[in-house]
């Protein structure tokens, strides 16, 4: 039998030291769990409240996101589509986040995608400190009812592993709390920043659950053709080149925006968001819940 020298033996301790430290470098959840979707969707189809890209949203959403998990070798666990105003129903959301809670791992990504009417009875620009997302809710079915952002949350947090939140809808920067957002200042004209990032003396540097939302909590979210304006942005991060609304399919580009070099980063598809949205000239700016840690949501 061959004798292992002191210097052979070094290098493979080196060797196995460096793998652990590579090991523990890597925060992605997409090489270690599966991926969760539930997509809502209304137009209010008939009503005075009638939109018409919402139901596009949420179909074109679940069909980059299961690409993005295919193309990553991510499993899917749950896939739901809650579409139009006979599904879009608070008992409908709430089935299929219990479904999620109780079959998601810890190692898990969930996201949960809304294109709807929001709503905020915080209407005028007070500091940010006054907002309270009690306030906030989105309308379902045919706009006669409503699911409140405060009890989305509670839902949300209860399901094991990461919690990336997508919310195209009206006043939705409520969703974020008021001392952990990314914001612009020129949005926040006369409101003192300190006020905003330490209203309780607190910054919370980390979280299970992820935000992006379309606008700030007293801005307006608009709608497009075929998909609205922040799902538009969002999904052409992620790679969707066109949406065809007559076939209800997804044309995907040949690369992928937000992709950094093997890795789809929730603070890369922001600034993609937010950049490109500019262009529109709209009073909508996206927001996105902050801390030290950023989300991988996929891996290659």
């Amino acid at each position: 039998m061959k004798r292992i020298t002191n210097r052979q033996a070094f290098i493979l301790l080196s060797l196995l030291l460096l793998s652990l430290v590579l090991a523990s470098c890597n925060n992605s959840i997409s090489d270690k769990g599966k991926l969760n979707i539930i997509a809502m969707g209304d137009d209010f189809t008939g009503t005075s409240l009638e939109l018409h890209s919402c139901e596009n949203d949420a179909d074109a959403a679940v069909e980059v996101f299961e690409k993005l998990a295919a193309d990553s070798g991510m499993p899917i666990g749950v896939s739901e589509g809650i579409i139009g105003k006979e599904n879009a129903t608070p008992a409908n959301l709430t089935n299929a986040l219990e479904t999620v809670k109780n079959s998601a791992s810890a190692n898990d990504l969930t996201v949960i995608f809304l294109s709807t009417h929001g709503h905020n009875d915080v209407k005028t620009r007070v500091d940010y400190s006054q907002s309270n997302r009690k306030n906030a809710y989105f309308l379902l079915g045919n706009g006669d009812v409503s699911y409140s952002f405060d009890t989305l949350l509670t839902k949300a947090n209860e399901i094991p592993g990461t919690v990336l939140i997508l919310a195209d809808l009206c006043y939705s920067g409520a969703f974020i709390e008021q001392n952990n957002i990314t914001f612009n200042i020129d949005n926040y004209s006369g409101t003192n920043p300190v006020n905003i990032l330490f209203s309780d003396g607190v910054v919370r540097e980390s979280s299970k659950v992820f935000i992006l939302a379309a606008s700030t909590y007293f801005q307006l979210s608009y709608a497009g053709n075929p998909l609205s304006v922040f799902s538009n942005y969002m999904l052409k991060s992620l790679g969707l080149s066109s949406y065809d609304a007559e076939h209800h399919s997804v044309n995907f580009a040949s690369s992928i925006p937000a992709k950094n070099g093997n890795k789809i980063l929730l603070s890369d598809i922001y600034a993609y968001i937010y950049k490109e949205s500019k262009r529109d000239n709209k009073a909508q700016v996206v927001q996105m819940s902050a801390g030290t840690n950023d989300l991988v949501l996929f891996s290659f």
